[in-house]
Formats: structure tokens, C-alpha cells, sequence
């Protein structure tokens, strides 16, 4: 018999969590928080949904989630931060950012968000003027593949205090950052994920962003238009960024 190690160290054996899942051709809409929140979730397939204007992100891929598959989405209008009480607030540890003219947060957030999140395939989704960055990956999210996305029109709440990108590959290096919450999650660069094939216009602060320290990441086949900054990366490790149209 051929010994093998995977099967007897299988990651997704070890924890409880929603997986093999198949959500499909749902319209989320105007919810108080996220549209679609997956924690830990793996081996998922989210395909085919209209998700928008809800509150916070259009999907959240949080807490090890891994090997989601999500395509045909359309993310609209989501992440704006209104009608936010003192109390959600500091929930959020968003209080003192203040809130702007509008009641809402100025810490706006994405229309597809993977935080410490790997191995998932963001395929084929139109993301399209949500509040804050278009597809974010934070807190060390690892060996994801954002490819052929429709990303437009994204950082509509921009503002004195911040702005957005089209695909971000964010760094949080802050650890004591919401003590009580989060232990389970590496605050690190994120790394090796691939940006490649997506169509990225409007008014973006940078088309594509990757954040401190963040490394072998390979941002290739991209056509992006209209953004201030086409490509911005703060990180001197290595990275390829190749091959990419700037119009």
C-alpha cells in the first residue's frame, strides 16, 4: 500500500467548520453587515449570487478560510459603514476614526475581503463601486488566485482619511489590534497569491496595491485604466509584476 502523509495530516480534518458547500444564485441585498460571512469555511463554492448594497463587505473570507471557490458574483455597492451607532463602533474598533457628514464610518471596507484566508480562487466576478477597495487581501492571506474579475469603479468612499484600490494586498502587522478576537489569525505580509487577468477601471486610488513586506506575489495580465497610481507597492521584497496594460 502507497503511504500517504496528506491523508493522515489532512488541515481540514482538525477543525469544525461549514465546508462542501454549494451557494448559488442568491440575491443578497441591503443587509446591516456583511452579505456572506465565511468562518473557517472550506471547500466551498459560492457562485452565481448578486450580492449589494449591504452595510459592511459583500463577502468576508475570514478566519482559515480555504479553498473556496467563487465565481459569476456580482458585488455592488457594499461596505459603506452607515447608520452606525457609538456602540458598533467600538465594536468595530472603527471609533476613533470619527464618522463623517453622512453618519457613516470613514473606514470603509471591501466588496470581497480575505482575511487570513488561502488557497481560495476568486474567478470571473464583477466588483463594481463598493465603498472601499474592490477585492482585499489582509492579515496574511496565502496562495489565493484573483483571475479574470471585472473590477470597476471601486473606492467610493474615499476621504480625508482614507482611500482605496481596485485589488489591495494589505499588510497588518499590528498583533495587540483587536486583542479579545483575534488569536487565531497571523498578522503577517501577505504572500505567493496570484493577481492575473482582471479588467480594473475607474477612479481607484491605485489599480493594484500590495502592502509592506508583502512577497512573491505575482501581479501579471492585468488591464488597468483610470486608476491614479497603476501599480503601488510599498514592498521591497521580491514580487513579479509583469505583462501588465496600462491604459
Amino acid at each position: 500500500v502507497v503511504y500517504n502523509p496528506w491523508r493522515r495530516h489532512d488541515l481540514t480534518s482538525r477543525v469544525e467548520a461549514p465546508h462542501d458547500l454549494v451557494i448559488m444564485r442568491n440575491v443578497i441585498r441591503d443587509g446591516a453587515s456583511n452579505g456572506l460571512y465565511s468562518h473557517a469555511g472550506y471547500c466551498n463554492y459560492i457562485v452565481g449570487n448578486v450580492i449589494e448594497r449591504n452595510n459592511k463587505e459583500g463577502m468576508c473570507l475570514d478566519f482559515g478560510t480555504c479553498g473556496t471557490y467563487v465565481a459569476h458574483n456580482i458585488i455592488h455597492a457594499n461596505g459603506g459603514r452607515f447608520h452606525m451607532d457609538a456602540q458598533q463602533l467600538k465594536d468595530d474598533y472603527i471609533q476613533d476614526f470619527g464618522v463623517l457628514a453622512d453618519g457613516s464610518s470613514p473606514a470603509k471596507v471591501p466588496g470581497i475581503s480575505l482575511d487570513n484566508a488561502a488557497y481560495n480562487i476568486i474567478y470571473q466576478n464583477e466588483v463594481s463601486q463598493n465603498s472601499g477597495t474592490g477585492i482585499k487581501m489582509v492579515r496574511a492571506s496565502v496562495r489565493n488566485v484573483i483571475l479574470c474579475n471585472e473590477v470597476t469603479s471601486n473606492n467610493v468612499g474615499q476621504n480625508h482619511r482614507f482611500h482605496f484600490y481596485g485589488i489591495e494586498l494589505s499588510t497588518d502587522l499590528r498583533p495587540d489590534y483587536e486583542p479579545n478576537e483575534v488569536r487565531e489569525l497571523d498578522f503577517a505580509p501577505c504572500f505567493e497569491n496570484i493577481v492575473a487577468r482582471n479588467t480594473i477601471s475607474g477612479t481607484h486610488f491605485s489599480g493594484v496595491f500590495l502592502g509592506q513586506d508583502a512577497y512573491i506575489n505575482d501581479v501579471f495580465d492585468n488591464v488597468i485604466g483610470e486608476a491614479g497610481i497603476p501599480v503601488e507597492c510599498l514592498s521591497e521584497k521580491l514580487n513579479s509584476i509583469v505583462n501588465n496594460m496600462i491604459l
